[in-house]
């Protein structure tokens, strides 16, 4: 099957690579979770509880588990896409 290239922009690979950053520094202490299609963070409190900390707003996410395969039904996502990244 000839599947499409997907093309990263500039600023989407800079995104991407914020992102990791992030994620080296990100304390365990807090997680992140989509409720709704908002990006929220979350800390267990003092009782064991899950605590809603904060909402981001502004970065399009999905709770969801997508389909493994198209089925017609729910969403379909391509984990084995071609990517063509920008040059450094």
């Amino acid at each position: 099957m000839n599947r499409p290239t997907i093309l990263i922009t500039t600023k989407e690979a800079k995104a991407i690579r914020s992102l990791k950053r992030l994620a080296k520094n990100w304390p365990k202490s807090l997680s992140l979770f989509s409720w709704s299609g908002t990006l929220c963070v979350m800390k267990r409190n003092s009782n064991d509880i899950d605590a809603m900390i904060t909402r981001i707003e502004g970065i399009a996410n999905d709770g969801g588990d997508p389909q493994s395969f198209p089925d017609g039904d729910g969403m379909w996502i391509d984990t084995d896409a071609q990517i063509e990244w920008p040059n450094p």
